[in-house]
């Protein structure tokens, strides 16, 4: 059997490394042929799971990653508690799906009668809200007190402050 593959091994060698060179330009011309086809796409494809990747770029390598997702500010209310001592605020973080965002941060300030009063920040709950206090002391009837949310920060997400449904919520003192 050796012989007979070194036979036709010798038959076909000048064949062979024109068969090289044939191979080489089909190789070419099929290369080429991606190319220009991925061009017409713009050069982007993506895989089965969704990922893009640029492929006349780097020749297959990924390009930059998707932008996380974000959240934004959906709900702020305020309500007086006068038989507990404060104004209490509660904001509620959302994705960009509307789905309640558990574990974010929200940091706010609070101003009394637009004059700033104090910072805080609390963690959103399994329903994505927040939940704040403002002391009563020293208020009065008819000062205004607001809340605004100053940042979000959650672990895989982007805070998209223009998404917001409000940013700022205000109640008179009664």
């Amino acid at each position: 059997m050796r012989r007979l593959d070194l036979t036709l091994w010798l038959a076909l060698r000048g064949r062979k490394s024109q068969s090289l060179v044939e191979y080489a330009i089909i190789l070419a011309l099929v290369a080429l042929a991606i190319v220009v086809a991925l061009a017409s796409l713009g050069g982007r494809t993506s895989d089965s799971v969704g990922n893009t990747a640029n492929v006349l770029a780097g020749l297959g390598s990924e390009s930059e990653p998707d932008p996380d997702p974000e959240v934004h500010v959906g709900i702020i209310t305020l309500e007086v508690h006068i038989d507990h001592g404060h104004v209490r605020g509660r904001v509620t973080v959302f994705d960009q799906d509307g789905v309640a965002v558990s574990g974010a941060t929200v940091n706010i300030d609070w101003f009394v009668n637009g004059t700033f009063s104090t910072s805080e920040s609390h963690a959103t709950d399994s329903g994505g809200r927040a939940s704040f206090a403002l002391g009563l002391s020293g208020l009065v009837s008819g000062d205004v007190v607001r809340l605004t949310v100053v940042n979000i920060s959650a672990s895989g997400y982007d805070y998209a402050p223009a998404s917001n449904v409000e940013t700022s919520d205000e109640v008179v003192f009664p």
